[in-house]
């Protein structure tokens, strides 16, 4: 299956497999949304063809994939559960052994961010679209697009390697260097929650 696009490929087909859109109109929305100055995400979520949640769960699933955590019969299978039974995509992977912590990939650079509070979920999922659909990494968008400084994005991957190594730094500490690399560039966004 081929679609417009660099490294959309497996997303669409994801989508496409699960049975949340047909393969013609993912192609038609994909061109629309190019015409349009529009994100893949916005314009299947403004045209009703696929809600914000559904769009969500796919792309976290599609890391999930891109990671190897799991294996793309899995994610379509789990977003085809979530798309029929209305559960969240973490619910449909326990069946395949997956705990809610594991899928939610806490040391992924993403999730990291969204912690340390210099990206908002919305900012996250925006950015993985944008990295996928470009085949840029995620920390390059970041910069580029202003959600993040270099330096920041320097820190995250060096936490992140130390949390994935277990050198010597807690996942609490990784977020406080992060939050204060982020305050030192001014590039942080107050926490809801205190």
């Amino acid at each position: 299956m081929v679609f417009p696009g660099k490294n959309i490929d497996r997303l669409a087909e994801l989508l496409v497999q699960s049975g949340l859109i047909s393969q013609r109109k993912l192609v038609s929305r994909i061109a629309l949304a190019k015409r349009l100055g529009m994100t893949n995400r916005q314009i299947l979520i403004y045209s009703g063809d696929i809600s914000r949640e559904l769009i969500m769960s796919a792309f976290r699933l599609y890391y999930l994939v891109m990671d190897r955590h799991i294996s793309f019969r899995q994610a379509v299978e789990a977003l085809s559960r979530v798309a029929s039974e209305g559960i969240t995509y973490q619910e449909a992977l326990k069946d395949f052994g997956f705990s809610g912590s594991y899928a939610a990939s806490p040391h992924s650079m993403g999730q990291l961010l969204k912690a340390a509070n210099v990206l908002t979920d919305e900012d996250l999922v925006t950015a993985l679209e944008l990295s996928a659909e470009e085949a840029v990494p995620l920390g390059h968008i970041l910069i580029q697009r202003g959600y993040a400084s270099p330096d920041v994005v320097a820190m995250t991957l060096k936490v992140q390697d130390e949390l994935r190594s277990a050198k010597r730094a807690s996942y609490s500490d990784v977020v406080r260097r992060i939050r204060l690399a982020a305050m030192e560039s001014r590039v942080i966004i107050p926490s809801l929650d205190g």
